[in-house]
């Protein structure tokens, strides 16, 4: 009887494990982990989610899973959101210096995304591959309220950086809604 392997779990944007499928089970009862939490058995390359991975009894055979790779997710992932993010600030005085002229035009700063916007995708392509979301929503929401506020404190407001602010300010509420259920549902329980 081949064994279970041991799984990997991400919570709150952290990895721990590996445990085994009791443990995970135990973590399930208290309401620790849920369906939706993501898991990755031992040497498997690809993330799931608990419901999936344990909803029906699937017989794994062994030789599907290849053996993990010696790699500091925690590490790698701090890199990877640490560039997204200095692309993200450096973005912001070019989004700024449009805003704060005095007849600064609100297409300069579409164009001035465009290092926020590689500075996201840094950020997004770890969390794909972590399977946490959440670092993606808190920092494309912070910098959305950001710009927004550049937007509706420039001195040239007459130009269109009001409405530029206010379409700023729905995609920053848009990034916050998960947070804001996820907030919801834990103050329920």
């Amino acid at each position: 009887m081949p064994t279970m392997p041991n799984y990997f779990i991400s919570l709150n944007g952290e990895v721990s494990g590996p445990y085994p499928v009791e443990y995970l089970k135990a973590l399930k009862s208290q309401e620790t982990i849920d369906n939706q939490t993501p898991v990755c058995p031992e040497g498997a390359p690809a993330w799931v989610t608990y419901g999936a991975l344990f909803s029906t009894p699937v017989e794994v055979a062994p030789q599907l899973y290849q053996r993990k790779k010696n790699v500091d997710t925690s590490i790698s992932a701090t890199i990877w959101t640490g560039v997204g993010t200095i692309f993200m600030i450096i973005s912001l005085p070019l989004i700024a210096t449009p805003c704060f002229r005095k007849y600064g035009e609100p297409s300069t700063v579409i164009l001035s995304l465009f290092p926020a916007i590689l500075g996201y995708l840094f950020i997004a392509y770890w969390a794909h591959v972590v399977g946490d979301r959440t670092i993606c929503r808190y920092i494309g929401g912070i910098f959305c309220l950001v710009v927004s506020g550049l937007c509706f404190f420039s001195t040239s407001r007459l130009s269109g950086f009001g409405h530029l602010g206010i379409v700023f300010l729905i995609f920053s509420i848009l990034f916050a809604m998960p947070i804001i259920r996820l907030f919801i549902k834990k103050r329920k329980k």
